[in-house]
């Protein structure tokens, strides 16, 4: 439960999950409401909403989890199609791309993607301050997790 609200805080989020919701199975964290949390067993392979996993000791979020995030008060970014395409595609963003930023613009904060519709797109780490001018040709934000990542791994 802590990765998660550590996670959550990374991104700025202030709200977090209380513990009698999320439940942990081998690692792998769900949220789960009361009534499934009074009928589940121990046995269960999937329940609820899958939040994340627990990889030795460092929090993976799912895609689920950021999209909740999304309509939080967060650390997140707006950039355009052409972007938008190339982060799912595992690319890092250029600071002309972004179109407005909410949160944090400080290097190394986490910050969620969104396209121009504020669908998530993943997550990623600033690596130089948003609110500076950037070098030509030089990323402003790092790829981390994006929507592709899951098609990728299936090859």
């Amino acid at each position: 439960m802590k990765l998660i609200k550590d996670f959550m805080q990374k991104l700025g989020s202030k709200n977090s999950f209380g513990s009698e919701n999320v439940v942990n199975k081998k690692g792998k964290l769900f949220l789960i409401n009361k009534k499934l949390h009074e009928n589940l067993q121990s046995n269960f392979f999937y329940a609820g909403l899958y939040l994340g996993e627990n990889k030795l000791g460092k929090f993976s979020p799912s895609l689920n989890l950021l999209s909740i995030l999304s309509q939080q008060i967060a650390n997140k970014v707006v950039i355009d199609k052409k972007a938008s395409w190339l982060f799912i595609y595992g690319k890092d963003i250029f600071r002309e791309r972004i179109l407005k930023v909410n949160g944090d613009t400080k290097k190394g904060v986490i910050t969620l993607v969104l396209n121009n519709f504020e669908d998530c797109l993943g997550f990623g780490e600033i690596i130089f301050d948003l609110d500076k001018k950037p070098n030509k040709g030089e990323a402003a934000i790092k790829n981390i997790l994006d929507l592709g990542d899951f098609l990728r791994r299936e090859k």
